[in-house]
C-alpha cells in the first residue's frame, strides 16, 4: 500500500509540473505536440464487432438442425414457389411432377443455370415448396457461412463441422449433418464443385 501511495503522489507531482510548463509554452508548441493523427475509435469498434459476429455465426451452426437453419443464396427448404421465383425469377425448366414412393410427395425439378431445386407438394397440381437445393457452376450463390462453388476444403472446415458418417468419400465429399438430412459438399482437388442441401437417403 505504501508503494501505491508513493507512485500516486509522484504521478500527481509530475502532472502538475507538466501542466505548469504547458501554460508557459506558445500555442504553436501545443499544436506540435498534438499533431499526430488520433485513432478512429469507430473504425476499431467496427473491426472488433465484425470479428465477433463471424465467430458467433460459426459457433451457432448445429449440424443436427442444418435443414432448418441453413440457407443458400436466400433459398431455404420449405420455401414456397412464389418466394422462389421472387429470388431466382421463373425457372428455365420444370420437369413433369411424379409421385415419389419414399415420401408420397409429388415432386418436380425446377432448374436455373447452376441451380436445381427439388420441389415437393401434397397434390400433383401443387402448391410446391423446396424439398432439396443443389448448386453447381456457374452459380455464385453461397451458404449462410459464405461457402460457394470454388471455396476450399479448408474454408468449409472453418465454419462447418464434418460428419463422421463413413458413407462419405474422404477425398471428394464433406458432409454436414447426415445423409438423412444434411448438406453435402462435393469436392474436386479440394475445391467445392457441388453443394446439396436436403435428404440424400430415406
Amino acid at each position: 500500500m505504501r508503494y501505491l501511495r508513493v507512485v500516486g503522489i509522484t504521478t500527481l507531482v509530475i502532472l502538475i509540473a507538466l501542466v505548469g510548463c504547458d501554460k508557459g509554452k506558445p500555442e504553436a508548441s501545443k499544436q506540435a505536440v498534438g499533431s499526430a493523427q488520433p485513432i478512429d475509435a469507430a473504425s476499431v469498434d467496427a473491426v472488433v464487432v465484425d470479428a465477433w459476429v463471424m465467430d458467433a455465426a460459426a459457433a451457432a451452426i448445429d449440424p443436427d438442425k442444418i435443414l432448418e437453419t441453413e440457407a443458400i443464396g436466400g433459398l431455404k427448404l420449405r420455401m414456397d414457389e412464389a418466394a422462389v421465383t421472387a429470388v431466382l425469377g421463373p425457372p428455365t425448366k420444370k420437369t413433369k411432377p411424379f409421385e415419389e414412393g419414399a415420401t408420397g410427395e409429388w415432386v418436380s425439378d425446377w432448374t436455373w443455370p447452376g441451380v436445381r431445386l427439388k420441389m415437393g407438394a401434397e397434390k400433383k397440381a401443387g402448391p410446391f415448396v423446396i424439398s432439396a437445393i443443389e448448386i453447381s457452376a456457374p452459380s455464385t450463390l453461397a451458404t449462410s457461412a459464405g461457402i460457394k462453388i470454388g471455396s476450399t476444403r479448408a474454408d468449409i472446415a472453418k465454419v462447418y463441422p464434418r460428419s463422421d458418417e463413413e458413407v462419405q468419400k474422404p477425398k471428394t465429399e464433406y458432409l454436414v449433418g447426415s445423409v438423412y438430412g444434411g448438406m453435402l459438399f462435393t469436392l474436386d482437388h479440394d475445391k467445392v464443385k457441388n453443394i446439396f442441401l436436403g435428404a440424400m437417403a430415406f
